[in-house]
């Protein structure tokens, strides 16, 4: 899985309360330091912080992102279609993404090739219509080997996501 980049503050937002509620929770643990439980030792700060986000980026934020609180889509699942060229000529497409709050790993595949994503970026500014942009490398499924020949290649796709009566559609261009 890669990073990915978003055009919004919105994950510093949610580092801060998070490490807040770290803190919070920290002081609040170690108030029992001096009751009942005196042996206890509260963890640090840092230890909870690093729990808390595991956490949100496991599940919590596919959450937050159906309720409309982040605007980072989740686009976890296989997706099937079809790609448009320049030329107008369309081929069917079959994209498996796996995606959590943040990392992303994407896999294009098509009946002569197979792409793994390489970069990607998203633009959540407009919460109701998020573009995303990728590069990914291609290679073909099936080529014979001739010198001098390189199979490989890029691709780039940007792609709005559209919510379409509880349903999620991707649409856009392939380069």
């Amino acid at each position: 899985m890669i990073n990915y980049s978003v055009d919004t503050p919105e994950r510093e937002v949610i580092y801060s309360a998070l490490a807040l509620l770290s803190a919070i929770t920290v002081s609040f643990l170690r108030s029992f330091r001096d009751g009942q439980l005196y042996q206890f030792t509260a963890p640090s700060a840092l230890m909870i912080f690093v729990l808390l986000i595991s956490i949100y980026d496991s599940f919590i934020w596919r959450i937050a992102s159906r309720l409309g609180i982040s605007a980072i889509p989740d686009l976890n699942g296989n997706w099937e279609g079809q790609l448009e060229k320049n030329n107008g000529d369309a081929f069917l497409v079959s994209l498996h993404v796996s995606q959590s709050w943040r990392k992303i790993q994407a896999s294009l595949d098509t009946s002569s090739t197979v792409g793994s994503l390489q970069i990607c970026g998203m633009s959540i500014s407009d919460k109701n219509r998020p573009v995303v942009k990728w590069i990914y490398n291609l290679r073909p499924r099936y080529f014979a080997l001739e010198e001098g020949y390189n199979p490989s290649g890029e691709g780039v796709n940007e792609f709005r996501v559209l919510n379409l009566n509880s349903e999620q559609r991707l649409d856009g261009a392939y380069c």
